[in-house]
């Protein structure tokens, strides 16, 4: 039997956004792994991913692509992240946590608050120094959400499973 490994939901956001979201997440992330992201759940149930992948397609079906304010830097007491507001985000958010909401982790039944990590895992004094950094270049801007990457976790690294893309 093959090994299970955990789905993560990350969103897919425009080109030129994830660039900006890359550019920063380079400079101020320690040894990143995985490509600038915005992380919509954790741990997805692993034993049937084409299952999971097909229904979040289902839950998708007839959603267009919508705008995502990038409104400011904030702090994450170890760290920095991009504080995003989307309505459409969170609805769609709430709506795949219903649907799974028998299987997810603590972390996953968290309220979720849209972000993009930028630092993580440093000292606070590291996390202050750079929030100001990134405050004072910072322009508030918005984004475009297109879809939904599903990833395997492999330890560290993710492996792609799949990208559902807004169709609406």
């Amino acid at each position: 039997m093959a090994e299970l490994r955990p789905i993560i939901a990350t969103l897919i956001v425009d080109k030129e956004s994830q660039a900006k979201f890359q550019r920063l997440r380079d400079r101020y992330y320690p040894a990143a792994r995985t490509p600038a992201h915005v992380t919509l759940f954790r741990h997805l149930p692993e034993r049937e991913p084409e299952e999971v992948a097909k229904r979040i397609r289902e839950i998708t079906k007839g959603i267009a692509p919508f705008p995502i304010e990038v409104t400011a830097p904030m702090s994450m007491s170890n760290g920095v992240a991009l504080e995003l507001h989307a309505p459409e985000l969170i609805a769609l958010r709430t709506r795949i946590a219903d649907e799974y909401s028998a299987h997810l982790r603590r972390e996953d039944k968290k309220p979720f608050a849209p972000h993009m990590t930028v630092q993580n895992r440093v000292t606070r004094r590291r996390a202050q120094r750079t929030l100001g950094s990134v405050r004072g270049s910072f322009t508030p801007f918005t984004a475009t959400g297109e879809g939904i990457a599903l990833w395997f976790y492999m330890g560290g690294p993710w492996a792609p499973l799949d990208e559902i893309l807004f169709e609406g």
